[in-house]
């Protein structure tokens, strides 16, 4: 599983995969979110990088595990997140919390 938080790490990771252009570096990730109080909050996936770290995000529904909603999220809201590569390695978090 490739599980990251908001760091240096994440920034050469995605530059290995040459991204083209340095300020989307959380563009196409998987996120989850967490609460005050560390309880599990959004889950989703950063669809693009608008102006004013501004990110559009598609968020997932917790029982069906589908696309529900596209948010804005600021930069702030995910500073503290849970990054995955890939759906599976975020899907493999949350059934191990959950075990």
């Amino acid at each position: 599983m490739n599980r990251f938080r908001f760091s240096e790490k994440l920034i050469n990771q995605r530059k290995e995969v040459k991204m083209k252009n340095e300020d989307n570096v959380l563009v196409g990730l998987w996120f989850l979110t967490h609460d005050s109080e560390g309880n599990k909050e959004f889950q989703g996936q950063i669809l693009s990088k608008l102006e004013n770290n501004i990110y559009l995000v598609y968020l997932y529904d917790w029982l069906l595990g589908q696309a529900s909603t596209m948010r804005l999220f600021p930069l702030d809201r995910l500073l503290n997140a849970d990054f995955y590569s890939t759906v599976e390695d975020l899907k493999e978090d949350i059934r191990y919390h959950q075990s």
